[in-house]
């Protein structure tokens, strides 16, 4: 959020992609379709995934405003947090809250894979342990099988904590981190100004050009 209102310049993620430079994630954000996540601001950890996704005007200005309202609005937590689903496999919006929330599998081998490859497991196995975000876990296929031989976890705010059957401790943490508090005087730069100048940055060099002043 920072990042795309000009207030920060960390990277951003594009999924299938990689890391791109913060200038990258602003010009991406007039074409964007835009989904509320709130997390906890003592943890960063993902606690609600709006239903809805917002497709503001094709304009910078359009895209802050739209940003600045959904950080804004005091909207309650949607349904996703708390409500179980009859099947064993979750749907479509569940999947993607538990996936966003836990971002890699919390093994306790240190192959931490990507948790849009890995397994929704159930902490609790079903149909003993409901279909629901806080009994769902995402793990890989190998500690999916390594939980199935007798290795239990116990999962707490900051990290897992593995116990396998010999009596050995594995405490793996988890990949959120606390949110990095604005500074009480900031301002949120002009859209329109910041997009014109990160676009010219980013325009590759034409013929046309004055070459460089070495």
């Amino acid at each position: 959020m920072t990042t795309l209102l000009g207030l920060s310049h960390e990277p951003g993620w594009l999924e299938g992609h990689g890391w791109i430079s913060a200038p990258t994630c602003r010009q991406l954000l007039v074409s964007a379709e835009l989904r509320r996540l709130c997390v906890d601001e003592a943890t960063g950890r993902l606690i609600d995934l709006a239903p809805q996704v917002v497709r503001p005007e094709l304009d910078p200005q359009a895209a802050a405003l739209a940003l600045q309202h959904m950080a804004s609005d005091p909207s309650p937590l949607s349904e996703t947090v708390w409500r179980e689903e009859p099947e064993h496999d979750p749907g479509e919006t569940l999947s993607e809250f538990v996936v966003l929330r836990d971002g890699l599998c919390d093994g306790p081998t240190g192959a931490r894979v990507d948790a849009r490859r890995a397994h929704l497991d159930h902490d609790v196995a079903y149909p003993e342990g409901p279909t629901a975000a806080w009994n769902l876990v995402a793990r890989g296929e190998r500690t999916h099988l390594l939980k199935h031989r007798g290795w239990t976890p116990v999962r707490t705010p900051t990290s897992t904590l593995w116990f396998s059957p010999a009596g050995q401790v594995v405490e793996v943490l988890h990949t959120h981190e606390p949110l990095q508090p604005l500074e009480a005087d900031a301002v949120v730069p002009d859209p329109l100004a910041l997009h014109a100048l990160e676009a010219e940055l980013l325009r590759p060099p034409t013929t046309d050009d004055d070459p460089p002043d070495w």
